[in-house]
């Protein structure tokens, strides 16, 4: 019987997800929809990228945070201001190494 190994948590690469999320659900867009948005806006992502994001599992660089900002309707600088101190802190730390 092979064993399984237990899951590691997602790395964090993001500090915006869990605004980008927030933004999203005030909006009333499911991720499937913000996706789509995205796409039209010239931003090559699925649904399933969209989660990444607000898990946090994916890097998002300065063009798709202002990408995100423009669909939602809000200011890069409410993305950034919604981000998690602490968060930053870690990612920053792991970059590091």
């Amino acid at each position: 019987m092979v064993e399984k190994k237990p899951k590691r948590p997602p790395k964090t690469r993001n500090a915006v997800g869990g605004a980008v999320k927030g933004a999203r659900e005030v909006k009333g867009l499911t991720q499937a929809e913000l996706a789509a948005k995205l796409q039209i806006y010239g931003w090559d992502i699925d649904r399933t990228g969209v989660v990444r994001v607000e898990t946090g599992e994916r890097v998002v660089s300065d063009c798709e945070l202002i990408a995100l900002s423009d669909v939602l309707g809000v200011t890069v600088d409410s993305l950034v201001a919604g981000a998690e101190r602490a968060k930053v802190r870690r990612i920053l730390r792991s970059v590091a190494r």
